[in-house]
């Protein structure tokens, strides 16, 4: 939903599907465009799905990544320094944390 004056407005493309069982979302500028994508945690895919915001407020999957069994936790952050956001993600079903480098 984007704020829209005094309120809120749904989307027209929303619901944006995603991989199996969404858990978790992270929001940060993962491609440096300036504007926020969403990082999407699927805990029975085994991904992480990146929406993008186009200009037109239209949001689609841009990118599937896969990153371990059952995901669950996730969090946005410039890990690199290179001014793009980074995704980090908890994969319970291997008990270990996958780092997601963005381009």
């Amino acid at each position: 939903m984007l704020a829209d004056g005094p309120g809120f407005r749904r989307l027209g493309t929303a619901p944006v599907h995603t991989g199996v069982a969404p858990t978790q979302v992270a929001v940060g500028d993962l491609d440096g465009d300036g504007r926020a994508e969403i990082g999407v945690s699927n805990m029975n895919s085994g991904t992480v799905s990146v929406a993008h915001l186009g200009r037109d407020s239209r949001v689609a999957i841009a990118e599937t990544v896969r990153v371990g069994r059952l995901p669950k936790g996730i969090a946005a952050g410039d890990l690199n320094g290179d001014g793009k956001a980074d995704l980090v993600v908890a994969n319970n079903g291997d008990n270990d944390v996958a780092i997601v480098l963005t381009r």
